[in-house]
């Protein structure tokens, strides 16, 4: 398999594909899939996720992109799915997080960044996560928070 699959029933709510040969996660490439919650497209050859590829996931609670090759990731994007809680980014080719993409975390309850080749992290990053910003940690699951990273990133 060389291309995302486009005859995916559209009441689809979990999608997972895994272990194949694609290097493209296109504009709208799952545009029909309204319903969809979870999207695992792990350990793939991704190396490009167009700024639009996850256009109208507005139920979409889970991201994991983990295992593939992608230095840049669309930040706007996240915007685009405001129920998504999990993202898993671990294993890619990451070298910054950009400030700019702080805003488009703020509904992400699990970030997971580790494995990448991260050296710094905006220091706005951890502002947005207890217990690092001060706030009180609730008892409500739906607000814990981990962070994957590598011992060596530094936040400046």
């Amino acid at each position: 398999m060389s291309d995302i699959p486009v005859n995916v029933p559209v009441d689809t709510i979990k999608l997972r594909v895994e272990k194949t040969a694609i290097r493209r996660i296109p504009t709208e490439a799952f545009y029909y899939l309204v319903e969809l919650r979870y999207l695992w497209i792990t350990y793939n050859s991704i190396t490009t996720v167009d700024s639009g590829s996850f256009y109208n996931l507005k139920v979409l609670h889970e991201l994991r992109l983990d295992g593939n090759m992608i230095s840049v990731f669309p930040w706007e994007s996240l915007k685009e799915m405001p129920r998504l809680r999990t993202l898993d980014l671990h294993n890619n080719r990451f070298t910054n997080v950009p400030t700019e993409a702080i805003p488009c975390l703020l509904n992400i309850t699990y970030l997971d960044l580790s494995s990448n080749k991260l050296t710094t992290l905006p220091s706005e990053l951890m502002d947005i996560w207890p217990p690092f910003n001060g706030e009180p940690i609730s008892s409500n699951s739906s607000q814990k928070v981990v962070l994957g990273k590598e011992e060596h990133v530094v936040f400046d």
